[in-house]
């Protein structure tokens, strides 16, 4: 035997140890992440985590209630060990991503030993060559860029969390589906191993519904996936086990609906931009997604995508022929994959490509989002694009190693290269979450025109007590967006930092007459009134607007002190001790 056959023979050996692809996995994921474990609270995480009173007590989330309290929950759990202590956080989101990694391992190795092979291939696959496509579907997942704004951006655990518990019951459903199809379900231990596997699917199902929206999906995937690798089974059959499963689905809307509401705050998903308006950007938006899936280049934590509002418009028509194109092609790998002479790895092609449009429908459909574009909604659909990527890498190899059998060592390599380099890649994509002004210097630089990166830039230089370049960047907004309130609010805000507290409170009145805030800020807009007029000394204008701005949003810590700090001054210190112990109550860390 030549020494390069030794060396393939043993690499072979090497690679089909499942133990040595799972420490693979961990180590890409581990190295890509390394360097993220002090990235501070960015951008929805001071709403969603630092200032949200609901996780700062664990008895705010019983009874179990509202539509992202198992997410929610885990918040509460990271604060009740360590505080507001960031390598927590981090901490648990890497083991989140680590996980769903592993997941995405298992459902590929289960796939490729369905009963969609024969027993022959299934021998094969068993001993060889499942474990290959497996460990290349999860190392793209582990160490791809794109996941990085689900995994770093804190508060993005409800993506990667949801995504984690979708992966966990579609595995429990295929262990329990494959273990029933092998097994002689006479025996009382066959039988309650199916049985455990099915109810673990459940319960993961109804924890991922209750994390977030995106796992309203999960049942359709399991419908798609019982149809495609389970073929021929009864109606009855069938439908025993997919009811409950489609059960599920009815907790989202009852969720949603305002029932049992936990007050946790989550971005609103609330957008001015029509259903026909959204979903002509969305056709755009997903060729997008599936760019930076190919090639990771320009990333942004967000964004500026125009919104398209006529369907003859070139780059719409392009992007729905395209998907369309992709779409069907799917469908049709589903349908003949597996028949005949054609390889059974094309039907989970066609499901990767389904799982992927399905996975998305709940963000990129007709269902308006004030940000009609985040990386992080890539997260879950990733999965799909990957097992997708290396079932047909798969076979390509396959036909390869057949016509050109010295072809292999050289694909290797090139496979292997690109693996490699993708957590450097992720490593250094990492690198600009070190601060808010790192992170959105990143965007400036890359989208000079984006006006939310301008005013976020400006409250860091806030932070940073240089005012004089604050107001720079917040007055480039309001040049970029003239109605940009926020901005105006902001620069209004520096103005009052400079002591010039008429040129700051002109501002003020300019974002009251446009008109166009959200509640909460216009609560803060409110509150900054009030700042102006504490200042000026007018104490009772103070109260007046500080009290406003709390019967917006009754829950803000440092809305209640400034109440307090005005009261005191009046002499009213009973009413002063009551709204001081409220913000104690709110934010004990801050007050």
């Amino acid at each position: 035997m030549s020494l390069q056959a030794k060396i393939s023979a043993l690499t072979s050996r090497v690679l089909s140890k499942r133990y040595i692809h799972i420490s693979i996995i961990m180590l890409f994921g581990v190295l890509g992440y390394a360097n993220t474990f002090n990235v501070p609270f960015l951008f929805d995480d001071s709403r969603s985590i630092v200032d949200n009173f609901v996780i700062k007590n664990l008895s705010n989330l019983w009874p179990p209630t509202g539509s992202r309290w198992f997410g929610t929950l885990t918040f509460a759990l990271n604060y009740a060990a360590g505080g507001l202590q960031v390598p927590g956080y981090h901490a648990v989101n890497l083991a989140i991503h680590l996980a769903a990694s592993l997941l995405v391992y298992r459902l590929v190795e289960l796939t490729f030993r369905t009963s969609l092979y024969t027993a022959e291939e299934q021998i094969v696959n068993r001993e060889h060559q499942t474990c290959i496509p497996a460990l290349a579907a999860a190392l793209l997942f582990v160490s791809h860029p794109i996941q990085t704004q689900a995994v770093t951006y804190i508060v993005q655990r409800f993506a990667s969390l949801a995504s984690l518990l979708f992966l966990a019951s579609i595995v429990c459903y295929i262990q329990a589906r494959t273990s029933h199809v092998r097994g002689d379900l006479r025996t009382s231990g066959r039988r309650k191993g199916t049985v455990a596997w099915y109810a673990a699917a459940l319960v993961w199902a109804v924890l991922a519904m209750k994390t977030k929206e995106i796992a309203f999906t999960l049942p359709f995937i399991i419908i798609v996936y019982e149809m495609a690798f389970f073929p021929g089974r009864k109606l009855t059959e069938r439908l025993s086990i997919l009811i409950p499963v489609a059960l599920t689905l009815l907790i989202i809307p009852f969720a949603l609906s305002g029932v049992g509401s936990t007050g946790i705050s989550v971005a609103s998903s609330a957008s001015d931009i029509s259903r026909h308006d959204y979903l002509l950007t969305q056709f755009r938006v997903i060729v997008t997604y599936l760019r930076l899936l190919i090639l990771p280049v320009n990333q942004m934590v967000d964004h500026v995508y125009p919104v398209s509002r006529e369907f003859l418009d070139s780059s719409v028509i392009l992007s729905f022929l395209f998907l369309s194109v992709l779409f069907l092609a799917s469908v049709m790998l589903l349908i003949v994959g597996g028949r005949g002479k054609v390889s059974p790895e094309l039907r989970i092609v066609g499901f990767g490509g389904l799982w992927f449009f399905i996975t998305l429908s709940v963000e990129s459909s007709v269902i308006p989002i004030t940000d009609v574009i985040f990386e992080h909604r890539l997260y879950l659909p990733s999965a799909g694009v990957f097992i997708a990527v290396v079932s047909f890498g798969s076979v390509v190899v396959k036909k390869l190693g057949v016509r050109f059998p010295g072809s292999i060592v050289s694909i290797t390599a090139i496979i292997a290269g690109i693996l490699i380099a993708l957590p450097i890649a992720t490593y250094f994509r990492n690198e600009v979450w070190r601060s808010s002004l790192s992170l959105w210097e990143d965007v400036a630089s890359k989208s000079p025109d984006n006006a939310r990166a301008r005013a976020i830039i400006g409250i860091s230089f806030i932070e940073e007590k240089k005012i004089d370049q604050a107001i720079w960047h917040f007055q480039e907004a309001i040049r970029i967006k003239p109605d940009y309130s926020d901005a105006i609010i902001c620069l209004g805000n520096a103005y009052i930092e400079k002591m010039m507290l008429d040129e700051g409170y002109q501002q003020y009145l300019k974002a009251l007459v446009l008109g166009n805030m959200d509640f909460e800020s216009r609560a803060q807009l409110m509150m900054n009134i009030g700042n102006y007029n504490f200042k000026k000394g007018l104490l009772d204008r103070a109260i007046y607007y500080y009290q406003n701005a709390l019967s917006i949003t009754p829950d803000v810590a440092s809305f209640h002190f400034n109440l307090a700090q005005a009261y005191k001054l009046k002499g009213m210190a009973s009413m002063a001790a009551s709204e001081l112990a409220r913000a104690r109550q709110l934010n004990p860390d801050r007050f």
